[in-house]
C-alpha cells in the first residue's frame, strides 16, 4: 500500500441552541484513490434533558449526487466536559460532514 501524506483542515466549528461541536477534515491517497476522514469533538452546552446529536459520513461526489462510503449517529449528553476528539477513521471519498441537534 503506498500512501501519500495525509493534510488536514483547519478545525471548524458547528453551534446551535443547546449544543457544539468542533470538526476537521483529512485527505490522503492510497494506491491513486482518495480517502477522506473527519475528526470531530461534541459539546452540551444547555442543562435541559435534551443531548446534542452528531450525524457523520464520508462520500464521494457530495454535490453531485453522493455516494456515500460510511455513516455513524453519535450522541453527548454531558455538560460538564466536551466528548473525546473522535474520528470516522480514513474511508474512500472526498469529503466529510457533519450535521449536529437535539434530541
Amino acid at each position: 500500500m503506498k500512501a501519500a501524506g495525509a493534510s488536514c483542515s483547519s478545525w471548524k466549528t458547528i453551534t446551535i441552541t443547546g449544543g457544539k461541536a468542533r470538526y476537521q477534515e483529512c485527505f490522503q491517497t492510497v494506491n491513486g484513490k482518495s480517502q477522506v476522514k473527519g475528526n470531530f469533538q461534541l459539546w452540551d452546552t444547555k442543562t435541559d434533558g435534551r443531548s446534542v446529536q452528531a450525524y457523520a459520513r464520508t462520500d464521494t461526489n457530495h454535490w453531485y449526487g453522493d455516494s456515500v462510503s460510511w455513516e455513524h449517529f453519535y450522541g453527548w449528553s454531558n455538560t460538564s466536559k466536551p466528548s473525546p476528539v473522535l474520528s470516522s477513521g480514513w474511508h474512500g471519498g472526498d469529503d466529510f460532514e457533519l450535521t449536529i441537534q437535539l434530541v
